[in-house]
């Protein structure tokens, strides 16, 4: 009997471990301060992973996400833009993005991270569409959760039966606030 009191005393403790350790993301998170781009987040989830809604200065974004290595990651398309986009050289610097439009304005967007093609590097040989990314991961600590954001920028070539990827560029993570869900 005192077999059986012992076993049944080490599972109660070994689930409140458990329990206690695991982060539970659904809810509403409110941040630390209230300087900084965003505001509350209301996460739940749902059958494809989890969907979150996020306040910001421009308005409310809508994410999806899965949790990875205990880290929730969401993103969702910030912007479309259309114009010219290509591989170049500025200021002696290589793999530039340059953008330019129909009007012949042209100049520096960014630094290309990855190239997938780089025959897209000409004002006559360009990728037309930019899709920027907001993404996000929350990492648990504690009972709070840091939130860090980056944008990526995604470049593509459209064809009859969909889109290429030809170049991408990538912000480093940014610690943006601390939220509670209390």
């Amino acid at each position: 009997m005192k077999a059986l009191i012992r076993i049944t005393a080490l599972i109660i403790v070994a689930f409140a471990f458990v329990s206690s350790n695991a982060q539970d993301f659904e809810g509403v998170w409110y941040p630390l301060w209230n300087e900084g781009e965003f505001g509350s987040i209301k996460i739940q989830k749902d059958a494809d992973g989890y969907s979150a809604q996020i306040k910001t200065r421009n308005g409310i974004k809508y994410l999806n996400g899965k949790i990875v290595n205990g880290v929730l990651h969401l993103s969702c398309v910030d912007r479309v833009s259309y114009a010219r986009y290509w591989i170049g050289t500025y200021n002696g610097e290589n793999n530039c993005i340059m953008t330019g439009d129909d009007n012949g304005n042209k100049g520096f967007n960014c630094y290309a991270t990855n190239i997938y093609d780089s025959s897209y590097n000409s004002w006559s040989r360009y990728a037309s569409i930019n899709e920027c990314y907001l993404k996000i991961k929350l990492v648990p600590r504690g009972e709070k959760l840091a939130l860090y954001y980056a944008y990526y920028d995604d470049y593509y070539v459209s064809f009859n039966n969909g889109k290429k990827t030809v170049f991408s560029s990538h912000d480093n993570w940014i610690k943006a606030n601390t939220y509670t869900n209390w």
